[in-house]
Formats: C-alpha cells, sequence, structure tokens
C-alpha cells in the first residue's frame, strides 16, 4: 500500500513539475517574442542607440554622466542591479523605489542611464519617464520589468525609453546597453576643446 501511495505520489509531482516547466517555457518563448518586438519598436520609434552620438548632445555637463541610476519597487531585484553595475565598475549614483523618488534621483544626479521598472507605487514608470524627459529630453530610460505585454512595451517605448529588459535581467544585455551609452559620451578631453 505504501509503496502505491508512492508511486501516486511521485507522478503527481513529476505532473506537477512537467507543468511548472511548461509554464517557464511558455514564458521564455514570450520573452523572445517580446525582445523581437522591442528591437521593432526601438527601430519604429527612432530611439536607436545609435541617435546616442548625435553632435549637439555634446555638452560639458555630459562628463558627469558616468553613473546609473537604479528604480525597483523591490529592494532585492535593487540590490542585484545595484552589485551587477558595482561588480562592474560603474557608479550607482542612487536608488529609488518609486517613480517620484526616480524623478528627484534624476535631477540631483543627471546619470548616463537610469533602469525602471514600469509598475511601482506612487509614480509608475511610464510618468517618472515623461517627467525625467521634460527635465532632460535625452535622458537615457531603460525599462527592467516583469511585464511581458506589447501594448505596456509599446507605451515605454513611445514615453521615451531607449530600451526594454524583460525580468530575469539579462546581465550581459544590459552591461552592452549601458557600456554603448557611456561610450556614446564625449571624453573630458573632447569636450573642453
Amino acid at each position: 500500500m505504501n509503496q502505491m501511495l508512492n508511486k501516486a505520489g511521485i507522478a503527481g509531482i513529476l505532473e506537477v513539475v512537467e507543468g511548472c516547466l511548461g509554464l517557464c517555457s511558455i514564458r521564455e518563448q514570450r520573452i523572445i517574442a517580446l525582445d523581437k518586438d522591442v528591437e521593432n519598436l526601438r527601430d519604429t520609434c527612432g530611439r536607436a542607440i545609435a541617435l546616442l552620438k548625435e553632435p549637439d548632445r555634446v555638452a560639458a555637463d555630459f562628463i558627469q554622466r558616468r553613473g546609473v541610476v537604479v528604480v525597483d519597487p523591490n529592494p532585492i531585484m535593487r540590490r542585484q542591479l545595484v552589485d551587477l553595475f558595482n561588480i562592474q565598475g560603474i557608479d550607482v549614483f542612487g536608488e529609488a523605489e518609486n517613480g517620484s523618488e526616480a524623478v528627484e534621483s534624476y535631477r540631483l544626479h543627471r546619470p548616463v542611464a537610469v533602469t525602471m521598472d514600469m509598475n511601482m507605487p506612487v509614480m509608475d514608470g511610464y510618468e517618472a519617464t515623461l517627467q525625467i524627459k521634460r527635465i532632460d529630453p535625452y535622458a537615457n530610460i531603460i525599462f527592467v520589468s516583469h511585464v511581458l505585454d506589447r501594448r505596456q512595451v509599446l507605451k515605454a517605448m513611445q514615453c521615451g525609453a531607449v530600451d526594454y529588459l524583460s525580468k530575469p535581467v539579462d546581465s550581459i544585455r544590459l552591461m552592452d546597453l549601458i557600456t554603448k551609452l557611456m561610450d556614446s559620451l564625449p571624453d573630458t578631453d573632447e569636450t573642453l576643446q
């Protein structure tokens, strides 16, 4: 009898595991499809990273823009991103848990980039992005969110985001993006001439 129950229990557990794996596979497929959509949206919205090298963007204040601000309501996610940037030698100028704090942190630090979640208390990522863009039209906002809805990603890009990364974050892709943004900044010598 116990062996029969154990076999039924193991079979039940295997069914649950198979179901979880199926859900993970579906989510992974959605992330891949969304990444393709984001690439197309970025091109459509005219926000390709290549545009960051426009001559009129060269200004003395860009010398200061060597760090990032991390915005996420989840303290664990913020810590992961901060640790990732610190390991890569990128200064983290500030952390924020909502959009209102993000706007103030941007105003204070003027970083090269802001990683921004979509859904936050007080002020969501969309409104925070719009307010930051009013402060600085050249601000680089990277949405980092678990949301996989194409309409919401389109809304993020229309608000002025330079990219969208789904959680869990592909750290290599994020670091490549930050590196490109930093490389697009003029050197101190270039700016002062």
